[in-house]
């Protein structure tokens, strides 16, 4: 009956598709965007009309996607940020104090950057919806929406010193626009790259093979020539005689997102490093010299305080990893439980003639498809472990003597869902067991494995598997036997659990097949490994003749066939009812979307989570397809706020093993996030013959989302506390629609081959997941031959204008040379301010990019202001110099507010131009002498003076080879070098020092002892400042860093030092706030120039020298 409703659905197809068009597809569009509605409108006083507004701008723009959600969010944002200006504008008719007016006129203006930034993030999002390709478009976003962030948080802090009462009606106007910017910028947050993502290659139509696009065709032969017959990219040597002498930096040079396979050939010896392949690393081969011969060990475990996920000597993520000849060791010894070898998360991921060394949890196959062929494992208990769809393949598996009373069990698969695509295979093997030793116990529920062909040695144990606690899961589990042979293999003893089973027929077991279990025939022939596809030799031609049954078919779209699949679906559930059925009244008919969630949902284990939360998020949607997104965006959602959930837990938690715990949730759940992600934007339209390749990836991603969603949980054992059990609470509704997800999607992979389509052979065809890439295009903004300007003495070049208070230029004042600079100009203007002192407070206001000004020297080009906060002036207009314009840079000039340390707040430069950039310049003053308002910023070989909290704001400013001196303040003062303003955890902001010095002025070194000197305080709840590679001299106190009040932030700042030195840059005396962090080095090179400030892509086109990476890798 269901094959002959899919038939009648066929041939009615196109009429019925015409028919509902006009009625429910756009509001079948408009409704599947109704999660990032809500969430683009939270936390609001006037929600409604918010709702009311995006929904307006949606209709407006037709076609739906995540883009348009957020380019509708960024209109009402921009409106009401126009409205709050017109509010506050009406302030300046009441009878108020010259300070508040000041301050309503700092408003005004500051609002009025919001919108500009509000602006032109919304072009920026206009050019990605029109399918404009920018990899600079990520950083721009967030950079420009975190600034106008912080401006209101600027003009409210203009009323320090009044009563309040301006203050509190300001506050009320620019409540709905403050929470309106910070729900875009964490609804872009959780988008991430939107909607382009380079693709791997540019090969994307070539057919051949039917191979996937990450492996070229050279790499077949990788595998089978020796490491000096092969091209190899960079060679490790521990005896120098290669590039690198650890596999870490050559890991770290490799690029990110390669195009092509990148090989690193690491010659024989020890390497004694825990190595970290991020996902970013895809394509990455490491090539040894053999089995015991290049080794990689290291010794983290389980009882030094790690969890089991940090432990891994290697851990693999980057997709398309492949490794030989290689072993991954972890030393540890079994007294302390565990220790991982090697962690793969890397799909599609190849290991041919590794061996992974150790006791406990020795192979941790956490996630995605995994192949091992000619590996050794070795190990005591659970020593091939995890949630990965692994086979492994003509491997070799040794058992080692564990603790006394302990067990010796080989696989603890982690399937915790029936419809997880995952499980272990092991194929054509061998088990050379020493101890008394078990197939396997079942970690989680649904424990998963199958031994096939594989040789057992006599050490296998009668029973064969072995229970992980009473009976759980016993009946759950599938636990499978196929062929075997040897002593070991016997079944007349095996265990009699319902869920253990010997698989007596080819075809169940050719279902757990390279070919079909990890989909293997359609990435691995590329690798040039060898590999069996099928269960036996006898079953070699199972698959032969798959690709000769594909028909042509027409093509349709994909919300069309799986309407299709999913009216199925309803007539075997019995929820479509027949055309002609009148008996049931209006009120007692199911409604046609309704239908549709029901249908969707039928499979699910939480049919009523998915019910509830699909109707309430979709509306009126029909569209299985939109449905099937809508499911997806509700897990992304729920796993965002539990990624909040767990920063907060981790500020509160005080065992130090929960509290990692935590932090690494927060990584799992990004990858869950992304893996969902990936899912999400494959339900686009495409060629349906794809189907069964789309279907495969979702399995695996999806599963990969609840695996990673369950080890954030496994992370809790042996803790104290109720950390663990609220993350789980947390977790809950995320792993209800997860698990949602998986089931929908398995339910049409079920019925389509059920259906015995010919579009539909259950083989991936190819690898085409467009991924994040890397451009080397540098900003057009500074020509080549301005860039040599900077490395030139100003009597060398020809400026735009000059400027000479002996009246030698064509100006006397800075001033008046600003007014001859064009509004919005593309080319740069350069400005030569002769030596002088000049007393005049300077604008760049934000019309004026491109602007250049070059001075003779700081301590001969110097302009000199002293506007300050006791006479009258909000901190935020006592800046002698302003620097609004982006794209500034300024050399050779000393900018200073001389008012000194009894006036307080006195600004020498205030500066919230992007990409601005700051050469050999002073910066002098007292309390807040450099005001790094917002944006990016670079300051290279500048000295900036000072007492109290003398850097300070909420801009992602570093520092590189500069000079921070501390002044002596007034009595009963400390001095403060930094106070950064990061409000929300999500700014991409921070103050960052690297390679620079810290010391005291002449006349500060004698109170020193007295006027105690600290690196920085936290401004606000989320301040962030890294210290790297400097010299930090003695004035600076034992405890490093300063409260701001009470317990204010000391949980959510983020303060680090790293590698630096000098008799002030010991750690022992430190504070011990949560905020406080210790760096790795691969942690530490998150924090240069290179990868926090994208500074390679702008920074060098001003000739100013830049360190981009470590001065000392």
């Amino acid at each position: 009956m269901a094959l002959a409703n899919f038939f009648l659905i066929l041939i009615l197809l196109p009429s019925l598709e015409a028919l509902s068009h006009d009625t429910t597809s756009f509001q079948g569009q408009n409704q599947t965007m109704q999660p990032m509605i809500f969430q683009a409108c939270t936390n609001l006083e006037n929600q409604t009309s918010c709702l009311y507004n995006l929904k307006n701008e949606l209709e407006k723009m037709g076609s739906q996607n995540q883009s348009s959600v957020l380019t509708a969010a960024l209109k009402n944002t921009l409106n009401e940020a126009r409205l709050a200006i017109n509010t506050i504008t009406k302030f300046n008719d009441l009878s108020i104090s010259n300070r508040e007016q000041i301050a309503i006129e700092d408003c005004k203006e500051l609002l009025d950057f919001s919108v500009t930034e509000l602006a032109w993030s919304l072009g920026e999002m206009k050019k990605i919806r029109a399918g404009s390709r920018n990899v600079h478009y990520e950083g721009n976003l967030k950079a420009w929406l975190s600034a106008a962030l912080s401006n209101q948080d600027t003009c409210l802090e203009g009323f320090e010193g009044t009563d309040r009462r301006v203050e509190n009606f300001i506050k009320g106007s620019l409540k709905q626009v403050t929470q309106l910017i910070g729900n875009v910028l964490a609804l872009y947050s959780q988008l991430h790259s939107l909607p382009f993502k380079p693709p791997r290659n540019g090969t994307e139509n070539n057919q051949n093979l039917n191979l996937p696009k990450w492996m070229t065709d050279g790499d077949q032969d990788l595998l089978r020539s020796s490491p000096n017959g092969m091209h190899v990219d960079v060679i490790v040597a521990v005896d120098g005689s290669g590039q690198y002498r650890t596999i870490t930096e050559a890991v770290y040079a490799a690029p990110s997102y390669s195009n092509r396979r990148y090989i690193i050939y690491v010659k024989k010896g020890v390497y004694r490093e825990n190595i970290d392949l991020k996902k970013k690393k895809t394509n990455i081969m490491f090539v040894g010299d053999g089995i015991g011969e290049t080794v990689v060990t290291g010794n983290r475990n389980f009882m030094q305080g790690w969890t089991t996920f940090r432990t891994a000597t290697v851990a693999v993520s980057g997709r398309g990893f492949i490794a030989r000849d290689m072993t991954f060791r972890n030393t540890a010894g079994p007294q302390n439980h565990q220790a991982v070898a090697l962690r793969v998360d890397s799909d599609q991921s190849a290991f041919f003639r590794c061996s992974m060394e150790g006791y406990q949890d020795t192979l941790y196959a956490h996630s995605l498809r995994q192949f091992f062929r000619e590996c050794s494992i070795y190990g005591t208990i659970d020593f091939i472990m995890g949630n990965g769809a692994a086979v492994l393949q003509s491997c070799k598996i040794f058992t080692r003597t564990p603790l006394p009373l302990q067990k010796v069990t080989i696989t603890a698969q982690g399937r915790k869902n029936p419809d997880q695509s995952t499980g272990f295979v092991i194929q054509d093997s061998y088990i050379y067991a020493t101890q008394p030793t078990y197939l396997g116990r079942p970690w989680k529920q649904y424990s998963r494995t199958v031994f096939m062909h594989t040789y057992m040695n006599s050490q296998v144990q009668p029973r064969g598997w072995l229970e992980w606690y009473g009976d759980f899961a016993l009946g759950t589990l599938f636990y499978g036997e196929y062929r075997n042979y040897g002593p070991g293999a016997s079944l007349v003893g095996r265990v009699k659990w319902p869920g253990y089973h010997v698989i007596q027929d080819a075809s169940t077991a050719n279902f757990f097949t390279v070919g079909r279990f990890i989909d293997g025939r359609s990435w691995l022939p590329a690798t040039g490994i060898k590999f069996s596809s099928a269960a036996s030799t006898n079953m070699s031609g199972v698959y032969g003749d798959e690709g000769k049954k594909k028909k042509r078919i027409a093509i349709i779209s994909i919300s069309s066939l799986i309407l299709v699949v999913m009216v199925v679906v309803g007539a075997v559930v019995g929820l479509n009812h027949k055309a002609g059925d009148s008996t049931n009244t209006e009120t007692n008919q199911v409604s046609a979307s309704m239908k549709a969630v029901q249908a969707i949902c039928q499979p699910t284990d939480y049919r009523t989570t998915c019910e509830k939360s699909l109707s309430e998020a979709a509306g009126n949607t029909t569209d299985p397809k939109e449905l099937i997104k809508v499911a997806f965006k509700v897990a992304m959602g729920q796993i965002s706020e539990a990624v909040k959930r767990s920063s907060v837990l981790q500020e509160l938690e005080k065992d130090p093993r929960a509290s990692q715990a935590l932090q690494n949730c927060r990584e799992l759940m990004d990858y869950a996030i992304n893996d969902l992600e990936q899912s999400f934007d494959k339900l686009g339209v495409f060629d349906v013959s794809k189907l069964d390749e789309l279907l495969a990836d979702l399995k695996i991603w999806i599963s990969a989302a609840i695996t990673y969603q369950e080890t954030c949980l496994d992370g809790f054992q042996n803790t104290t506390g109720t950390a663990g059990e609220k993350m789980r609470k947390a977790l809950n509704a995320s792993a209800e629609m997860t698990s949602n997800g998986l089931a929908i999607v398995s339910e049409i992979y079920t019925v389509l081959t059920s259906l015995d389509l010919p579009i539909f052979n259950r083989r991936l065809l190819s690898d085409d997941l467009p991924v994040l890439g890397h451009s080397d295009e540098f900003p057009s903004w500074l020509n080549n031959g301005k860039r040599r300007l900077l490395a030139a003495t100003p009597a060398r070049f020809k400026p735009d204008v000059i400027v000479a208070k002996d009246g030698s230029g064509k100006h006397k004042t800075i001033n008046d040379a600003l007014l001859d600079i064009p509004k919005n100009g593309s080319k740069t203007f350069v400005i030569h301010i002769k030596a002088g002192v000049y007393k005049e407070h300077v604008l760049i206001n934000k019309s004026m990019t491109h602007v250049m000004m070059i001075g003779d020297g700081p301590t001969k080009t110097r302009i000199t202001g002293n506007k300050n906060f006791v006479d009258g002036i909000p901190t935020f207009k006592t800046a002698t110099v302003a620097v609004l314009g982006d794209f500034f840079v300024a050399k050779d000039i000393g900018f200073e507010n001389s008012a000194g340390p009894e006036k307080h707040q006195a600004v020498a430069l205030r500066v919230q131009s992007d990409m601005s950039v700051f050469y050999n310049c002073h910066m002098d003053g007292y309390q807040d002498t450099l005001y790094v308002h917002a944006k990016r910023q670079f300051y290279r070989d500048c000295t900036i003076s000072g007492t109290i909290d003398f850097i300070f704001g909420d801009g992602a400013a570093f520092f590189q080879n500069c000079k921070m001196v501390v002044r002596k303040p007034m009595d009963n003062q400390q001095c403060i070098v930094t106070a950064q303003g990061r409000k929300e955890k999500r700014q991409p902001s921070a103050l960052i020092l690297q390679n620079c010095t810290i010391t005291g002025d002449p006349l500060y070194m004698p109170f020193k002892d007295v006027n105690k000197a600290f690196l920085g305080r936290p401004w606000k709840e989320y301040s962030r400042t890294i210290i790297m590679e400097s010299h930090i001299d003695s004035i600076i106190q034992p405890e490093g860093w300063l409260a701001w009040m009470g317990d204010f932030a000391l949980k959510t700042l983020f303060y680090a030092e790293y590698h630096n030195r000098g008799p002030g840059s010991s750690l022992v005396g430190r504070v011990k706030w949560r905020g406080i962090k210790t760096l790795t080095p691969q942690h530490a090179s998150d924090f240069t120039v290179e990868k926090f400030v994208r500074g390679d892509t702008w920074i060098p086109r001003t000739g100013v020298p830049c360190t981009s990476g470590m001065m000392k890798p």
